[in-house]
């Protein structure tokens, strides 16, 4: 499979999830006893962010639930809040692999954790949120809500895609880093890094930096073991993948390369 083909891959890859009204919430009833409704089964975009069909879950469970005017959607998967400007292939990542599909998320109107999550009150907070991560603003309509890789791609091309007959290499590379385990799936570590490691002369050859290198950056303050593996997009790739293909192909549509550390 070519380049090409891998990044259709990835835009097309989605994750099969059972949306569930917290039962805790149910305030329906028939003849007394609490009647919870059906679930929500959707096919989410790993490239995706959640908050975009909080919009149909609050039209199918806010009745069920006795939603006030004050209440928000949020939702979590194992009891854990779901950060929602991640998009939801790290979300899966950190907290859904290794679990029998589809992936089960729990959805709420109470008890908001103000503690651990943003407020996500629109669909305009995600699109201020994905703009405010753009070099190209134009890019967000397409991803956010057409989903189409063709219209997409004709726009993010020009920005990401990089050969070295045409263009020089990345000036530098965004990651961001994720462990479930510390923190609560906290972003631990968000860095650049150049595509090559400085030269000491002129004459010498150009040496590629690699996923090791952003590992090894990482491990200086979080310590990894055997028992560690490290994710894009689900996948576990060889550490000497140079990180300037990385970005050209495995990068996020806000042109971040989101990288989990889970437990193998």
């Amino acid at each position: 499979m070519g380049d090409e083909g891998v990044r259709r891959e990835l835009w097309d890859g989605k994750i099969p999830v059972c949306f569930k009204l917290d039962e805790d919430e149910v305030t329906m009833s028939i003849r007394g006893d609490r009647v919870a409704p059906q679930p929500c089964y959707m096919m989410i975009p790993r490239v995706s962010y959640l908050p975009l069909v909080y919009e149909k879950l609050d039209k199918l469970y806010s009745r069920a639930a006795g939603r006030q005017v004050e209440d928000e959607v949020w939702v979590s998967a194992e009891a854990t809040p779901l950060k929602w400007h991640y998009p939801v292939g790290v979300l899966y990542d950190l907290y859904g692999r290794g679990q029998n599909l589809p992936w089960e998320i729990t959805v709420h109107f109470r008890n908001f954790p103000e503690d651990i999550l943003l407020h996500c009150e629109s669909k305009e907070a995600v699109e201020a949120h994905f703009k405010s991560k753009l070099k190209e603003r134009v890019c967000y309509q397409q991803l956010l809500f057409k989903y189409n890789y063709d219209e997409f791609w004709a726009v993010n091309k020009k920005m990401m895609l990089s050969t070295r007959s045409e263009h020089e290499p990345f000036r530098s590379i965004p990651f961001c880093i994720y462990q479930a385990c510390c923190t609560d799936g906290k972003i631990l570590f968000q860095r650049l890094l150049p595509p090559h490691r400085p030269k000491a002369s002129p004459d010498d050859q150009i040496v590629e930096n690699t996923l090791e290198d952003i590992i090894k950056l990482y491990s200086a303050s979080f310590p990894l073991t055997e028992e560690h593996c490290v994710l894009i997009h689900g996948i576990e790739l060889s550490v000497r993948t140079p990180i300037q293909w990385l970005s050209e192909n495995l990068s996020y549509p806000d042109s971040f390369l989101h990288i989990c550390v889970v437990h193998k």
